[in-house]
């Protein structure tokens, strides 16, 4: 196995490429929120799956590995916890793969010597599972794909481009390491406090045990899908959210129907990449999710209406003005006199009660989309799929997770309950649209 060599008579710090900064080692709003909320039942760890078209190869995959983590330093770290806030500190271990597990996406431990990320493989499968106080999707997936690219590499394919990798060679950028969150922090004024309204619907169905954690995937064809998005003069993403929003309003029709309750709003959660708005090299968390408020009351507008009312929806919100608020109240609140003086545990208690009770009731889901995944020519052959996991989440029941290689679109629904009845009907509603599916 080999391991990194450090400058001699360099301190670790200076050999990883971390420069004496504190700036560095200081927890971003995002790292903050998830090291606060995080727990066995709600993880906050998302999972990214790389499918080869060959059995891993484990020592290859192993020294691949300790070969490209010097290239990566700013994920070569743990987070100690202290009286008032946590911070990164160096972690040089390397980790062992690890073999699949039952469930997908269980909770990673935070402690100082504590590694935020684990590599598993199964098969012919390499898969990343990451703890977002990290990174976010973006970073995963260049991490990911820099791995496969090395192992490739130590099995004898030359590369002539390198798209979407990073090589063990080149030296980290020091951007890559920016709080992006911060650069961009503008003080906004407040519009008012927190607006309290009506919960969301979530679906109902009994909770499994914690650690217990269900998935069922589809896989589509980008191009049957591409051309429906086109007859609908939308985007991509914006006809499998109708779709999804859709599928979540038959099935509070279905739950509820004959009985007394009344019909609740759908809000769906959409994170977006702030790379695409926002300068920004960063290889830490930069992103946020924007509500997509729909229609109350289960009216019977058409389908067509309904994918332009979100595609109009998400043009509107997906502005860089919408995300400095965003960004101003999420910072601002780490700043506030009472955050600063309140012990680490206090804010851990009342932040995840104000998660329960204030933030998550008031969505009824959470659709995520990495994109299309691009990588050098050389490597295509070898790649049969990816695919992308939400994590889990005691209230949105139901997550859905895409992302698309080459002409295949792999959905993911990762669930806490044993139902797979709105995956069902998602899948239902492809069919109807004739949009083309592969066989699993």
């Amino acid at each position: 196995m080999n391991t990194p060599v450090l400058k001699k008579n360099a301190s670790t710090r200076t050999s990883l490429g971390i420069k004496a900064d504190k700036r560095k080692y200081k927890l971003d709003s995002a790292a903050i929120g998830f090291s606060l909320l995080s727990n066995k039942r709600v993880t906050n760890v998302f999972r990214i799956s790389c499918t080869l078209k060959e059995d891993v190869e484990i020592n290859k995959l192993h020294t691949a590995l300790s070969n490209i983590l010097p290239r990566f330093p700013y994920y070569r770290v743990s987070i100690r916890r202290g009286l008032f806030w946590g911070k990164w500190v160096t972690n040089l271990a390397i980790p062992e793969i690890q073999s699949e597990r039952q469930y997908p996406c269980q909770y990673i431990s935070l402690g100082r010597k504590r590694l935020l990320y684990r590599i598993i493989v199964n098969i012919n499968q390499v898969t990343l599972e990451c703890q977002h106080c990290l990174t976010d999707g973006y970073g995963g997936l260049i991490f990911l794909n820099s791995l496969i690219a090395e192992y490739f590499r130590i099995k004898g394919v030359i590369l002539t481009e390198f798209n979407g990798i990073f090589l063990p060679e080149d030296e980290s950028d020091p951007l890559e390491y920016e709080d992006a969150y911060e650069r961009h922090y503008k003080e906004i004024k407040r519009e008012g406090g927190v607006k309290f309204r009506k919960r969301s619907f979530t679906i109902p169905n009994k909770l499994e045990p914690p650690g217990v954690f269900h998935l069922s995937k589809v896989i589509v064809s980008l191009e049957s899908i591409k051309q429906k998005s086109k007859e609908f003069n939308v985007s991509i993403t914006s006809l499998l959210i109708a779709i999804y929003f859709e599928s979540l309003k038959d099935l509070q029709e279905l739950l509820y129907k004959n009985k007394t309750r009344k019909i609740k709003p759908i809000r769906l959660r959409v994170p977006v990449n702030l790379r695409q708005i926002f300068e920004s090299k960063t290889m830490r968390n930069f992103s946020l999710g924007v509500r997509l408020d729909l229609d109350s009351k289960m009216d019977t507008k058409p389908f067509r209406e309904r994918v332009v009312e979100i595609n109009n929806l998400l043009k509107k919100q997906i502005q860089p003005s919408t995300f400095y608020h965003k960004i101003a109240m999420n910072i601002g609140n780490t700043k506030l006199w009472i955050m600063q003086i309140t012990p680490y545990q206090v804010k851990r208690f009342f932040a995840r009660r104000g998660y329960y009770f204030i933030s998550a009731p008031y969505y009824s889901g959470v659709i995520s989309n990495l994109g299309k995944v691009n990588i050098p020519d050389q490597l295509v052959k070898y790649i049969d799929s990816y695919e992308v996991v939400v994590g889990p989440s005691a209230l949105h029941k139901e997550r859905v997770g895409l992302i698309s290689f080459e002409d295949k679109l792999v959905i993911t629904f990762s669930r806490l309950i044993k139902e797979s009845i709105l995956a069902e009907i998602f899948i239902g509603k492809l069919e109807e649209l004739g949009i083309t599916t592969f066989e699993q």
